[in-house]
């Protein structure tokens, strides 16, 4: 299997709702995993987002931005 079939399939997975016990085991290991501090955010309990697709675009209580024009920012909880 490629990449982008992989690709297709995560997307498949992040957008299924699964039954509320299990999304809540899926959407907190992915927290755990990836050391997400969930306090940034609107909404804290993971267990509350109905994907995974949902837990991957939550919404941020605050996002700052800079003041400078020549400084292009990106709000992401990722790391490269």
């Amino acid at each position: 299997m490629n990449t982008n079939g992989v690709s297709q399939m995560f997307g498949k997975f992040a957008k299924t709702k699964f039954p509320k016990i299990l999304q809540c085991f899926i959407n907190k290991t992915y927290v755990q995993i990836f050391k997400i501090d969930m306090s940034l955010f609107k909404e804290e309990d993971a267990c509350k987002y109905p994907t995974l697709n949902a837990l991957f675009t939550r919404e941020k209580k605050e996002i700052e931005f800079h003041e400078d024009e020549d400084v292009l920012c990106s709000p992401s909880d990722g790391l490269i």
